[in-house]
């Protein structure tokens, strides 16, 4: 695997226990990789990427009684410090979720997420990730931020319009098909977005 660099192990989360012994017992490392598309329970693959910089889900992932697939994602993410780059689509977002997301990958420069969430609670979080030069939040119900008929902003743009300010390295952001970019004066103060076509 000299010249691997992008993997994809999209497997039946009943065999991710064997592959991930079959990958302990032959030691095998993965040096070359810099990014993984993972499926459930696939989370062993980090560990054996040392050089990793970008991690995301092969699908949406299901809360899964038997385990949590979702926090062992993170978990595993979070020992190392190459990872930039994360990108999850999970059926459901909690709160401790996200704060484990905040506590594991306290460096990630972009940061997608998809999937059921309190949308508010779980932004308290997000903007708290220092970091963030990119967010997309995709597939989300905004029900938070319905229409502002008062001042005819969208739920889009009221959602940019409380992150934006409050991220300091943040330069784009996307939040359903809407796609912002952050205007900064020179000092890095923020001074507004501006909406792309």
């Amino acid at each position: 695997m000299k010249c691997l660099r992008h993997l994809s192990l999209d497997i039946p989360s009943y065999y991710a226990p064997l592959f991930g012994n079959q990958f302990r017992q032959d030691r095998l490392a993965m040096r070359r990789v810099r990014s993984a598309v993972v499926a459930p329970y696939c989370e062993f693959v980090i560990h054996f990427s040392p050089n990793i910089s970008s991690v995301s889900t092969n699908e949406k992932w299901w809360l899964d009684p038997k385990g949590n697939p979702a926090l062992r994602l993170i978990t595993a993410a979070g020992t190392t410090v190459t990872i930039v780059e994360f990108e999850a689509h999970f059926d459901q977002w909690t709160v401790p979720l996200a704060e484990a997301l905040r506590h594991a990958l306290p460096n990630v420069r972009a940061l997608t997420i998809r999937g059921q969430c309190p949308l508010s609670k779980i932004l308290t979080i997000v903007i708290k990730m220092k970091s963030i030069e990119k967010l997309v939040l995709a597939d989300i119900d905004y029900l938070d931020f319905r229409r502002d008929t008062k001042r005819g902003t969208s739920a889009e743009e009221r959602v940019a319009a409380v992150v934006a300010p409050r991220m300091k390295a943040l330069q784009t952001l996307r939040v359903g098909e809407s796609t912002f970019e952050v205007i900064r004066e020179k000092h890095g103060a923020y001074k507004g977005l501006e909406k792309q076509s």
